[in-house]
């Protein structure tokens, strides 16, 4: 087994081998960002939380897995957080399928009526309407309920509620970690009590704490540690404090997706 200290000195090499090959540091330098778009974001040269848990399982799974999760949890969780954080962004990036499967020309190939999502008429249906929002992410009428239903849950939850009735979305903050030197980034979801606008300093000043919005099938079974969220917060808390030199609360908005 090769010494611990090797092991460091490798896994450093690797992070800066991974920074050498993204956007130059003078493209996003040191400082609280507003309005990077998502896109962008994963393109600044520094080291993000998930790509840390992806070191911490192998240098390997650091350097190959994607930047970004298609997975359908990651594409719910990316509607709820254009739906609560921008909800100006939601018809312009999204495009609701309609229910075609409940025609009735929607019938199989012996032409019974059917509700099937797997006939010819629903899949030429579809197609067409595809072509029509080439830009748009395309999503089910029951997603953009459950969405907006999630959304009037939070709203009305008597701490969640206030603490998203007036604030700032996805704020970029870049830092350079104090112990290893590494430039290091974060998107923070929602810092509440600022209003959009507001100078860096006034933005400071008026950050009322930092939320997380959190999308889960069960609420009551919600686990910190298993997707590694304690790790998240300590590492935001961690840039955060650096830049503004402030201590923040911080919260985890955690809401159910059914």
């Amino acid at each position: 087994m090769p010494p611990i200290q090797k092991v460091e000195k490798d896994a450093k090499a690797e992070l800066l081998e991974y920074l050498e090959t993204h956007v130059p540091i003078e493209d996003a330098p040191i400082g609280i960002h507003f309005n990077i778009a998502f896109e962008r974001y994963c393109e600044i040269r520094a080291i993000n939380h998930s790509r840390l848990c992806r070191a911490r399982d192998s240098l390997l799974h650091f350097k190959h897995i994607p930047e970004r999760d298609d997975s359908p949890a990651f594409a719910f969780g990316s509607l709820a957080h254009t739906g609560r954080l921008e909800p100006e962004q939601l018809a312009q990036r999204y495009v609701v399928i309609p229910d075609f499967h409940l025609e009735e020309a929607n019938v199989t190939a012996k032409g019974e009526r059917s509700d099937s999502k797997m006939t010819g008429y629903y899949k030429g249906k579809l197609a067409d309407f595809k072509k029509l929002h080439p830009d748009k992410q395309e999503v089910s009428v029951e997603w953009m309920q459950r969405m907006k239903d999630m959304i009037q849950n939070l709203d009305d939850h008597p701490v969640a509620g206030k603490l998203f009735a007036q604030g700032v979305s996805e704020v970029t903050i870049i830092w350079d970690d104090k112990k290893t030197g590494l430039r290091c980034k974060a998107r923070l979801d929602w810092v509440s009590g600022p209003t959009p606008g507001m100078t860096v300093p006034e933005f400071i000043k008026a950050a009322k704490a930092i939320v997380d919005l959190k999308t889960t099938e069960d609420i009551i079974g919600f686990n910190l540690s298993k997707f590694n969220y304690h790790t998240q917060a300590g590492m935001y808390l961690e840039g955060w404090k650096t830049l503004t030199k402030k201590i923040t609360p911080f919260f985890f908005a955690a809401a159910e997706k059914s």
